[in-house]
């Protein structure tokens, strides 16, 4: 017990080197530390459960764990915390048995990181065992530095889309609601194809936006889903409606088969989400004359859609990374496809999230293709109830019953208070613009309106504090609050309400669809 410690040893432990931590019987517990720490080694003396349970954590490098140490109660606390452990963790356990008895392991259960010793053993043969289960140790920690960094690296990324999609949806909105304007007033046929081409293309940009967004969500686990029973064929009918000019203008037919209600669990926007990316990848490949085909059915207690079509197939080497994100059967220059190699991913994400599958099936180029999705059926005891409509009570616009009703609009973009401003008193609203928070309060004050559009990223004053403000005082409950905001998450959503929002719509949203929450009233949902 007199050796001196080898230089190796002292440079292997450092000052910031893990604790090895010795649990052991009074005398054998104090004299095991002296030794190691003579060696260089950073030691913790624990001399019953109770202390070990208080040392053990991240800076713990080792275990060192005497045999007649290891009664009951020592035993399930220590096997409790190893079960605890991070997925990164695995504590080096170094035990010292009796004689040749080498029984102290398995009764601590097979899977435990652990080295056995016997006694007598040479002062050397520990020595070379912590630092083997310090090398290792120390591995895990930077394991669990990188991870923390990847970790880091995410967030920010995460932060920075956000940001990127609130930039980029602010300046949609005014050129959104301009082309809205121009549509409504113009008398010329070509100027009015000029404003439905800008439109279109705001809403397709306002897609990417979006699906950047949820396949982001879906990567971190935080896109959440609003199950309820519905009819997935009238979901699948709704969506072919909405492509039907989209695939006539690409000469292409779209097809469909569902001949009965077939119901599930699931959120409504969602399953939309996923039938629209399938009958959108499914014309993005499809050329003139050609066909899409929708079918939908229950199969025992699966619903399954099938979206096949005759277009340009899919190579066999990429069927497997289909789902993948950024995976795109179309590399030319020319890009005819278009799209992130999102879609899909989104597709899958969302087939999952209700406990189901999305697959590919492909001959081969030229050969069209199948795209299958499989959700659960909803329980038998709701299969028999009547399931509500998902269509749209009318197109938005003549639904509105503005009767004079005011508006206040707080907005700082002056583009885009000037053109909303502008839809809603075509629409027969009153409205006063606002351009900060504070002034939208002292607006409000002024003159209480029935509705209040207000921007999140307001100067000053935000909207959050906007809503918190003026929901604070008397009357002010039935005061119909929209949050208009280019910050679009689920996340985003929720501060919106818990400040005291009725609604949330993410920037550039459609103008019919804004036309139809000021239709629907606070608390109803436009479709």
């Amino acid at each position: 017990m007199t050796t001196q410690p080898q230089p190796a040893a002292a440079r292997e432990a450092g000052t910031s080197a893990p604790a090895v931590l010795i649990c052991a019987p009074g005398r054998d517990g104090r004299l095991a530390s002296e030794m190691l720490e003579r060696y260089g080694f950073r030691c913790v003396h624990c001399d019953g459960p109770e202390a070990m349970r208080a040392q053990l954590g991240d800076g713990t490098g080792a275990l060192v764990l005497a045999e007649e140490a290891l009664d009951g109660v020592t035993r399930t606390m220590l096997d409790d915390w190893l079960r605890r452990q991070p997925p990164w963790s695995d504590l080096p356990v170094v035990m010292v048995a009796r004689g040749n008895d080498r029984g102290a392991t398995p009764a601590m259960g097979t899977e435990v990181n652990a080295s056995v010793l016997t006694r007598p053993m040479r002062p050397e043969e520990l020595r070379s065992a912590i630092s083997a289960a310090l090398r290792a140790r120390r591995r895990q920690y930077e394991v669990r530095d990188l991870l923390a960094e990847l970790e880091d690296q995410n967030r920010r990324k995460d932060d920075f889309l956000a940001m990127l999609a609130h930039e980029l949806r602010n300046p949609l909105a005014p050129v959104r609601f301009a082309a809205h304007g121009i549509l409504r007033e113009a008398d010329g046929e070509r100027l009015r194809r000029l404003a439905e081409v800008v439109e279109r293309q705001v809403g397709h940009m306002a897609s990417l936006i979006d699906e950047l967004l949820d396949v982001s969500r879906l990567a971190r686990g935080q896109m959440r889903i609003e199950p309820e029973t519905l009819d997935f064929a009238e979901v699948v009918r709704q969506a072919r409606e909405s492509h039907r000019v989209t695939a006539e203008a690409r000469g292409v037919r779209i097809e469909l088969d569902a001949a009965a209600p077939v119901p599930v669990r699931g959120d409504r926007t969602r399953l939309a989400q996923l039938v629209e990316n399938l009958l959108d990848n499914a014309l993005k490949f499809t050329s003139p004359p050609g066909r899409v085909k929708l079918t939908v059915a229950a199969e025992g207690d699966a619903a399954v859609l099938q979206v096949e079509d005759d277009g340009a197939g899919i190579p066999a080497h990429l069927l497997a990374h289909l789902f993948e994100p950024l995976t795109q059967a179309d590399r030319s220059l020319d890009r005819t496809g278009g799209g992130l190699g999102l879609g899909l991913t989104l597709v899958r994400g969302i087939a999952q999230l209700h406990g189901g599958t999305a697959s590919a099936h492909s001959p081969g180029p030229g050969c069209g293709s199948r795209f299958e999705v499989r959700l659960p059926r909803a329980p038998a005891e709701d299969r028999e109830r009547s399931l509500p409509s998902t269509a749209p009570s009318g197109d938005g616009l003549d639904a509105v019953d503005a009767a004079g009703r005011y508006i206040l609009l707080a907005e700082d973009n002056r583009d885009a208070a000037a053109t909303l401003q502008q839809l809603l008193e075509l629409s027969g609203f009153q409205v006063q613009v606002a351009a900060s928070g504070t002034e939208a309060v002292q607006a409000a004050l002024r003159r209480r309106p029935d509705i209040l559009l207000c921007d999140i990223g307001l100067p000053g004053l935000d909207g959050y504090g906007v809503a918190r403000k003026l929901r604070a005082r008397p009357g002010w409950d039935a005061v119909h609050m929209i949050a208009l905001t280019g910050y679009g998450s689920e996340e985003d959503r929720n501060r919106a309400m818990e400040a005291g929002f009725d609604d949330h719509l993410a920037k550039p949203v459609a103008p019919d669809r804004l036309l139809r929450f000021l239709a629907a009233g606070r608390g109803e949902t436009a479709s």
